[in-house]
């Protein structure tokens, strides 16, 4: 638990260094990669097809700036980061809804799971993040169906406490749950 404790300081310290990099990173990048402004290029895409450029995007950024600390990016099944041989799965949407997307597979127990708001140029204005020990929790992965390989996880209010919040808030709903994105 000492590896939590010490990345999640790590994280919340760096947490608006990483923001500030992304938000440069698409002002100053976009428009030269895609050939077209941000709002051009998803002019009317799914939330899911923007988070499948942007995430990635974010994904490096995040890396590159917990790097110096020991947190790495480590992609394997169900493994997106490594921190003092601790595997994390990470999760990064766009959706502000109280639910993460997943591809159905096995993950490994802690999970960083990331929510980003962004405006109509790209730049993030508000975010949640949190690390939670899914194995832990009462809430699980949804298993995927025969037309959908794809799983969901939204957190029931009794996991309120095993939630290791970084960025945001929790708010607790009827039964389930509610990132506060800040």
């Amino acid at each position: 638990m000492d590896s939590i404790k010490n990345l999640t300081e790590i994280i919340k310290n760096n947490w608006k260094e990483i923001i500030t990099q992304y938000n440069k990173h698409i002002e100053e990048n976009f428009e030269n990669f895609f050939f077209m402004t941000y709002s051009e290029y998803f002019k009317d895409a799914k939330t899911q097809e923007i988070t499948k450029i942007i995430s990635p995007v974010f994904n490096l950024i995040l890396c590159k700036v917990l790097n110096p600390s020991g947190f790495n990016r480590c992609e394997t099944d169900g493994v997106d980061y490594n921190f003092e041989g601790l595997a994390i799965e990470g999760k990064i949407t766009l959706s502000t809804s109280n639910s993460w997307t997943g591809n159905g597979y096995k993950k490994t127990n802690w999970h960083l799971l990331v929510k980003l708001n962004l405006n109509e140029d790209g730049i993030v204005v508000s975010s949640f993040c949190a690390l939670v020990p899914i194995d832990e929790c009462v809430s699980k992965w949804t298993v995927p169906t025969l037309d959908s390989n794809f799983s969901s996880l939204k957190f029931d209010n009794i996991d309120s406490d095993k939630i290791v919040i970084i960025n945001g808030k929790l708010e607790k709903k009827t039964k389930l749950l509610a990132p506060i994105l800040l």
